[in-house]
């Protein structure tokens, strides 16, 4: 829809999921998209601990830095979850 000002309401339709609802226009300019396709992303994404503990059985001789570099998970969790088995 069109709109003249960013408080203004707009009807929108995933293309993803086919979900129907209604946004400020600010809000999608944010990059704020369909709620539904949000709350699954959330629920499919890893926890940073169980990234650490994946990372380290692919990667039985790296290093903390190493693990830091390709996970892009901070070195302070890192170290947190380092010795982790569960």
């Amino acid at each position: 829809n069109e709109y003249h000002y960013a408080r203004d309401k707009i009807k929108c339709k995933c293309k993803k999921c086919g979900h129907l609802w209604e946004t400020a226009a600010s809000e999608l300019l944010k990059g704020t998209g369909c709620p539904v396709c949000q709350i699954k992303m959330i629920g499919e994404r890893k926890s940073k601990k169980s990234q650490v503990i994946e990372w380290r059985k692919q990667n039985p001789t790296g290093t903390k830095m190493q693990c830091e570099k390709e996970t892009t998970i901070s070195r302070m969790t890192i170290y947190k979850w380092w010795d982790s088995t569960d």
